[in-house]
């Protein structure tokens, strides 16, 4: 072991437990504030042949860590908030999915329904006819409207119920 690295080794003692300190003040996690003190001492050994200090010793390593340990707490923001607009792209594409299916099962619900029912219904919600208007154009009298809306009310909720249902259990 040659001069360099005897000194070497009694500053990372001297240091150490010091800048482990400071840095956990910062980053409120022992393990990663350890291997930021730790990527310090590798940085300045490793440049040791042509590092400079200007200032002291104590202030450089003082000054090193803290710029090292905003850079580790700017990339575990970085992974934090990445992982939270994937689980959030996550629950917005099985959102869409389960509308998509909700959908689906109240289109198979409406096309399950008899043909007359379907079409008075179809006429009142999606065409937004009154009931008098129904009656009118299929010459048919108001309460039959009445009855094949409350009908196809009835049929489509049972349906839809037991889908939704279903879907709430995933």
């Amino acid at each position: 072991m040659n001069d360099y690295d005897k000194e070497f080794k009694i500053m990372y003692l001297r240091f150490f437990k010091p800048l482990t300190v400071f840095s956990c003040k910062y980053t409120h996690d022992l393990e990663l504030a350890e291997d930021v003190v730790q990527n310090v001492f590798l940085s300045l050994y490793d440049s040791r042949n042509h590092l400079h200090v200007h200032s002291s010793l104590k202030s450089y390593l003082y000054r090193a860590v803290y710029n090292q340990t905003m850079d580790a707490l700017k990339r575990e923001s970085k992974k934090i908030s990445d992982v939270q607009a994937n689980v959030m792209v996550q629950e917005e594409f099985r959102d869409l999915v389960e509308e998509a299916e909700f959908i689906h099962e109240i289109q198979k619900a409406l096309d399950s329904l008899p043909k007359g029912c379907r079409n008075v219904f179809t006429m009142s919600r999606n065409d937004g006819l009154s009931n008098k208007e129904i009656s009118k154009q299929l010459n048919i009298s108001i309460r039959t409207v009445e009855t094949q809306i409350s009908k196809a009310l009835k049929i489509l909720r049972e349906k839809v119920y037991r889908v939704h249902a279903f879907l709430l259990l995933f």
